[in-house]
């Protein structure tokens, strides 16, 4: 299942089309973009909003793996990638590791960590309701496979505890062959549980009519004054941003050297319009405080 979104995030209470439209943008700049100054934008945007959302623990919880995957990253690809004009030093099998594989690397970890908080923060915004609300007239096969999809893992997660845990109140391992008739039994139980779940899953949806021609579906959401608000805000941004991806202002070259596009002033409108788009969700939730402070305090 889903973790709960916070009462009091107003990104949360968004409507699912603006949430997805968002996602889509700043996923798609972050992992398709390796210059250095919009991943580093996308990397503190989504750990600060991370945080914000699942509070500072949850973050941190999750860069508890997440730093070191960066670290394997930049240390294979100079180990293995041996382009590049500036040769640093040579190996002792006489391959030369480069700048340009280390700086390669490094903005390959950052785009593979911020690409990670982002689809944290995702699981939380976009709850399974939601996705299948946005993508189920749409593709609604595909729209069911995504929303198991994302809440496989921390289901998982929970079936194997549960199994563990019955399965060594009947039998405690005792030795090496023990565990290993454990973990076997455990992950029998775990796979046979998950496919069950899955053709039920399966004929639920289809005796509810799901995919069906003429379908409805119960919506909660509304569109109104916040959303267009934050639709006036999110269009032009990502207009702007689109604006300089296509005029060639976030170009990095890595081999046979660094090569960058050089700052302008539509390079430099581009940046601010990220920064603010990927902070929309921050945004928005400090101008709901100002607005709850304002009406409490008008009492």
């Amino acid at each position: 299942m889903y973790k709960t979104p916070p009462r009091n995030d107003a990104f949360c209470a968004l409507h699912s089309a603006l949430s997805f439209a968002f996602y889509v943008v700043v996923l798609a700049v972050t992992m398709l973009v390796l210059h250095p100054a919009y991943l580093a934008i996308s990397l503190c945007s989504a750990a600060a909003y991370l945080a914000a959302l699942d509070t500072p623990r949850g973050l941190l919880r999750r860069l508890r793996w997440v730093l070191p995957l960066m670290v394997i990253t930049v240390f294979f690809n100079a180990m293995f990638s041996h382009r590049g004009m500036t040769v640093l030093f040579y190996l002792r099998n006489g391959n030369a590791v480069t700048l340009e594989s280390i700086v390669f690397g490094l903005l390959a970890s950052v785009m593979l960590a911020a690409t990670v908080l982002w689809f944290a923060s995702l699981h939380i915004v976009l709850t399974s309701e939601k996705l299948m609300a946005v993508t189920g007239r749409l593709a609604p096969a595909l729209s069911l496979l995504l929303s198991m999809a994302l809440r496989f893992v921390p289901r998982i997660s929970r079936q194997i505890k549960r199994t563990a845990q019955a399965q060594r109140a009947l039998y405690p391992p005792a030795g090496l062959s023990d565990r290993l008739r454990f973990g076997v039994r455990v992950l029998s139980v775990t796979v046979s549980v998950a496919l069950e779940n899955a053709v039920v899953t399966a004929d639920s949806m289809r005796s509810r009519g799901y995919g069906l021609p003429g379908r409805t579906a119960f919506r909660r959401e509304r569109w109104g004054a916040r959303e267009r608000g934050f639709a006036a805000l999110f269009v032009p941004l990502a207009a702007v941003v689109l604006a300089g991806l296509l005029a060639g202002r976030a170009a990095a070259n890595f081999y046979p050297s660094l090569d960058f596009a050089a700052p302008d002033a539509l390079g430099a409108a581009s940046r601010a319009a990220f920064t603010l788009l990927c902070n929309l969700p921050l945004l928005l939730n400090r101008k709901e405080a100002l607005t709850w402070r304002r009406l409490r305090s008008n009492i």
